[in-house]
């Protein structure tokens, strides 16, 4: 009697911890629920936007832009359709969803979060800072390292009719087309419990569906297509070497796992700042433009975990390209959405 007792308990206390879990999750969808669907609400139609005569000329060309990169995504690339970016938002300058990553002190391994039927991420987004700030504040009182980062841009995987935010409108051309396609590869195919998988194949495909794209509709003498494919090898550069470093990071981690945590801390901290020192050798154009990017805060784990989230799988999908599309992009594509059941 007393052995099913104690049993009874257990299953007791373990169904309640699921019913806990479970509505916990249920009320921070709601709120996503409730934050994606007012943003969608206050979204107007791009009809009553173009017939605005308020409206700017030269960001009612750059609406054009975005359907004719959408149409070259749809019939080129053999990106899924949808009434996507058929409306603008106005964020009026303003952040209006923010990420929270978090990761142990002295490895690099992502925290995740796990949501009934989408499967495990390793961010957190929220419409209100405020929750995204307190979050990030508990998982630092529990002992590990987290950030807070502003998303530009997002896909609800087609489950609605995602907006144009008009932050979007202010980039370059062909980052403008890089981000659209980006988005959409996501709307055609996500993996679940696929984060890595999923962010670097839209990276890949956002990058060489924009190329393409610059090549058609400009060419590739003009100087949005050079301007882009001269930014994205300088990018590859940085990424490459960032990537490399994570590796001498993850030694590091490996080697200091039976110091006392004050000396981690100050190896840790040397090595960071080893990091940002080094980047005025790396052969860009731009030298001194990515040492700029830590100017106001250092990079911490949750930075090079964020390449490997979306650059660590790059050359495999190249080499996928031209074994399974012949180096055709849509061919490749094709090839994906037979091989992968998405969500």
């Amino acid at each position: 009697m007393r052995y099913f007792k104690k049993t009874l308990l257990l299953l007791l206390v373990g169904l309640l911890s699921f019913v806990v879990i479970y509505f916990e999750e249920c009320s921070y969808g709601i709120g996503q629920l409730n934050g994606q669907l007012r943003i969608l609400r206050e979204a107007k139609p791009l009809e009553e936007v173009l017939q605005n005569p308020q409206f700017p000329d030269s960001l009612k060309n750059r609406l054009h832009y975005i359907d004719t990169v959408k149409q070259f995504a749809i019939e080129e690339l053999g990106l899924k359709e949808s009434e996507s970016y058929t409306t603008l938002y106005d964020q009026k300058g303003e952040d209006i969803l923010w990420n929270v990553t978090a990761s142990n002190k002295y490895q690099l391994k992502p925290y995740e979060w796990s949501f009934p039927f989408a499967g495990s991420f390793s961010y957190k987004g929220f419409f209100e800072k405020e929750k995204a700030i307190a979050l990030r504040n508990s998982l630092e009182a529990e002992g590990y390292e987290s950030r807070i980062r502003p998303v530009r841009a997002w896909s609800t995987l087609g489950f609605f009719d995602d907006p144009i935010l008009s932050n979007m409108l202010q980039r370059s051309p062909g980052a403008l087309a890089e981000l659209i396609i980006h988005e959409m590869m996501h709307a055609t195919l996500y993996v679940k419990d696929g984060v890595a998988f999923n962010e670097n194949l839209a990276t890949f495909v956002g990058e060489q569906g924009a190329l393409r794209f610059l090549a058609s509709h400009y060419s590739e003498t003009s100087k949005e297509f050079i301007s882009y494919k001269n930014s994205l090898a300088d990018y590859k550069i940085y990424a490459k070497y960032v990537l490399a470093q994570a590796e001498e990071l993850d030694l590091l981690y490996q080697s200091i796992s039976n110091k006392k945590v004050s000396e981690k801390d100050v190896l840790k901290a040397d090595f960071m700042k080893g990091f940002v020192m080094s980047l005025d050798s790396l052969p860009v154009s731009e030298e001194s433009y990515y040492k700029r990017i830590f100017r106001k805060k250092m990079p911490d784990n949750n930075y090079f975990i964020g390449y490997r989230r979306y650059r660590e799988k790059q050359s495999g999908f190249a080499t996928q390209l031209q074994e399974h599309g012949n180096g055709d992009i849509k061919q490749y594509i094709d090839w994906l959405k037979e091989t992968y059941e998405s969500l």
